[in-house]
C-alpha cells in the first residue's frame, strides 16, 4: 500500500495490525511514520509512544516520536530525538533534524557534534550524509561571518568616535555581513528541513527492516 501511494489506507492497516498484534514493530514504524507524514501528528505521537514501550530501544520510534512531539509543541522532543541518534547513529535523518533544532536555537556547537557521523559508522543515506557535513560548513561558516560583522562594527565605533561619519562604513558593512549570513544560513536550514520531509518515506521504508537492539517490552 505505501509502495503504491495508498498512504492512509496504509495507515489504518498499520492500525488494525497493532490492534491484533501489539508486538508487531513494523507497524508501529510504519504506522508513526505515515501519521507525520499526512499531518496526523497526534496519532503519530499516540502510535510511537506506545510503539517504544514495547521497543524502547528502537531509534526508529524514538525519532518518530520525537518528530511528533515537535510538530504538536508538547513533550520533549529533543530528549527523542537524541535518543534516536544514540541508539541508531546512522540513521541521518534524526541527526539532521535534532541538528537542525540546534542550529535553530543558537546552539552552534551541539549542532555540529550531532551532525557529525561518527567514524565507522556507515550512514543510512549517503548523500544525505555529505549535505549533514556541508550543514558543518555552514554553521562554522556562519560563526566566522558573525566574528568578522562584530569586528567590522567595533571597528566603526571607535573610527566615528576619532573621524566622525565616514567611520559608520565599516559598521554598515559590518551588519550587512551578519545580516546576509543570517539570512543564506536559514535559508540552508530550510532546504535540508524541505528534503527530510520529500524523501521520509522512501526512508522510512528501509527503516522498516531495521533491527531493534532489545525487543523487551517495557511497560
Amino acid at each position: 500500500m505505501i509502495r503504491k501511494g495508498d498512504y492512509e489506507a496504509a495507515l489504518q492497516r498499520c492500525r488494525g495490525l497493532i490492534r491484533d498484534q501489539p508486538y508487531h514493530r513494523n507497524a508501529y514504524v510504519a504506522g508513526s511514520m505515515l501519521a507525520n507524514f499526512l499531518g496526523e501528528h497526534h496519532l503519530a505521537e499516540s502510535l510511537a509512544s506506545v510503539g517504544v514501550r514495547y521497543f524502547p530501544r528502537d531509534g526508529a520510534l524514538h525519532y518518530y516520536l520525537g518528530v511528533a512531539l515537535l510538530r504538536i509543541e508538547q513533550g520533549e522532543p529533543l530528549h527523542h530525538l537524541q535518543l534516536a541518534v544514540e541508539l541508531a547513529p546512522d540513521m541521518v535523518s534524526a541527526r539532521a533534524l535534532l541538528g537542525l533544532l540546534h542550529a535553530e536555537e543558537g546552539r552552534g556547537a551541539e549542532a555540529a557534534e550531532v551532525l557529525c557521523i561518527p567514524e565507522g559508522v556507515t550512514p543510512d543515506d549517503r548523500r544525505a550524509a555529505a549535505e549533514l557535513e556541508q550543514l558543518r560548513q555552514w554553521i562554522r561558516w556562519r560563526k566566522h561571518m558573525n566574528m568578522g560583522g562584530l569586528a567590522l562594527l567595533v571597528v566603526s565605533l571607535v573610527a566615528t568616535v576619532l573621524v566622525g561619519v565616514p567611520g559608520l562604513v565599516p559598521g554598515i558593512v559590518g551588519a550587512v555581513v551578519v545580516a546576509g549570513g543570517w539570512v543564506a544560513f536559514y535559508r540552508q536550514l530550510d532546504a535540508v528541513s524541505s528534503r527530510l520531509r520529500f524523501e521520509e518515506i522512501s526512508q522510512g521504508l528501509r527503516r522498516l527492516n531495521r533491527k531493534e537492539r532489545s525487543r523487551a517490552p517495557v511497560s
